[in-house]
């Protein structure tokens, strides 16, 4: 949100931009998702990219089940074979 600040990012005023001011925030990983994406095409290419960061986990298996265990549980309210939820936030302007 502080885009809208063009004492934060001087560059932009240098390269010609102007302020914005950011309407909506997703939020990552929440249990309170009002917000639920498509994402049946792409959950193996999803569950691929986590397999990049395997260090990061203990049993990449499992996660990669969770991961799609819970794109399918939240896909399934709203009739998609898999989805991807955020915590969707409006701003005042």
């Amino acid at each position: 949100p502080t885009a809208r600040d063009p004492l934060n990012f001087r560059e932009h005023l240098d390269a010609g931009l102007g302020a914005w001011k950011v309407a909506e925030l997703f939020l990552w990983s929440t249990n309170e998702a009002n917000q639920l994406v498509d994402i049946g095409g792409t959950i193996e290419r999803k569950i691929d990219a986590l397999g990049h960061h395997a260090s990061q986990f203990r049993s990449f298996e499992e996660i990669a089940r969770w991961v799609r265990r819970r794109s399918e549980e939240l896909g399934e309210r709203v009739g998609y074979r898999a989805a991807e939820g955020f915590r969707r936030v409006t701003l005042a302007r």
